[in-house]
């Protein structure tokens, strides 16, 4: 079913661990999903990576490069910044991914003040003339 041109499509999921691994089933089968769904915006739990020990091409963004387009995408990824452990996997953390149109109106994105990867946040403009005035 088509989208509304003032609409989006929004999906809001536990995923269970997306692997440390970007090549791995978990994260093929979360980049797949998106696509056959035609989401514009996802909110991601239990990533369960740990993403300060990942290097430059296993980071969440780098990853959702691979299966959309590139520049076409926007996201951020928290975990619990204050494990020792350097284990690549880690309980919990959060995230969101845009695409598409809604991604122009994407101004930011950050995590809980703790940095345990308890929530993350985007904000969004309303309009491209809020947009233009944000740059001025």
């Amino acid at each position: 079913m088509e989208v509304e041109e003032d609409c989006f499509r929004l999906a809001c999921g536990n995923i269970h661990n997306i692997t440390a691994q970007p090549q791995e089933a978990a994260c093929e089968e979360l980049c797949r999903s998106i696509a056959n769904l035609g989401l514009d915006v996802v909110l991601l739990q239990e990533m369960g990576v740990n993403w300060s020990v990942m290097g430059y091409t296993d980071q969440f963004q780098q990853r959702m490069n691979e299966w959309f387009e590139k520049g076409q995408t926007c996201s951020y990824a928290s975990h619990n910044t204050h494990d020792l452990t350097g284990n690549k996997n880690l309980w919990g953390g959060t995230g969101i991914f845009t695409q598409g149109k809604l991604k122009y109106y994407a101004m930011g994105a950050g995590s809980d003040k703790a940095k345990l990867g308890r929530w993350t946040w985007a904000r969004f403009v309303s309009s491209c003339e809020h947009l233009s005035a944000l740059r001025k």
